[in-house]
């Protein structure tokens, strides 16, 4: 009899859920399963060129909260594998990181009549914002730091008689760059 019911659960079981949810913290994502019957999980993290990332392995269980931590990866599209005796679960998702993001929030003109170059943003600053313009030679003519603010950003530049026919400038957040622009005039 223990049979037959086993051979009916299995036969009429429904596939578990799976989701994927990002938390207040950047790069921390919470794995949520719920299965239809108790099994031995496996739980595998894909990047974007199919590398895994993380692999669990959780025994005997219908259900989980798994913890997964992107905040040293690279921004990009993340796959969860779920694979159970019964069936497998996919689910994509798109992790993007926060320097990423405002890097194409941010606008920098060179205005010639004015000899300046003029930065913008359009959203605020969650960290700070590093700013080096750099003539053709290497030669620093301007660094600056912009402070995270709750408010959008404006910055110009002066650069009358500055010893420059291009100019290099580049930001960077977190110790990397997020943009880089040449001027030549």
């Amino acid at each position: 009899m223990t049979l037959l019911i086993f051979l009916l659960r299995i036969w009429s079981f429904q596939e578990g859920q799976l989701a994927v949810l990002p938390t207040k913290e950047e790069g921390l994502y919470r794995v949520i399963y719920q299965g239809d019957m108790k099994w031995d999980v496996k739980v595998s993290l894909l990047d974007e060129k199919g590398r895994n990332k993380m692999r669990h392995e959780i025994k005997d269980t219908d259900k989980f909260l798994l913890p997964i931590d992107l905040s040293k990866e690279s921004s990009g599209t993340y796959t969860v594998q779920i694979s159970t005796p019964a069936y497998d679960l996919n689910k994509e998702f798109e992790f993007v990181r926060y320097e990423d993001a405002i890097s194409q929030t941010i606008v920098l003109n060179y205005e010639t009549e004015r000899k300046s170059v003029k930065m913008e943003g359009s959203e605020p600053l969650k960290k700070e914002l590093k700013v080096y313009i750099v003539n053709e030679s290497g030669e620093l003519l301007i660094k600056d730091e912009v402070p995270q603010s709750n408010d959008p950003f404006f910055r110009v530049y002066n650069l009358r008689g500055a010893p420059a026919s291009s100019l290099n400038v580049r930001l960077e957040m977190s110790g990397k760059m997020i943009v880089e622009k040449q001027f030549n005039f």
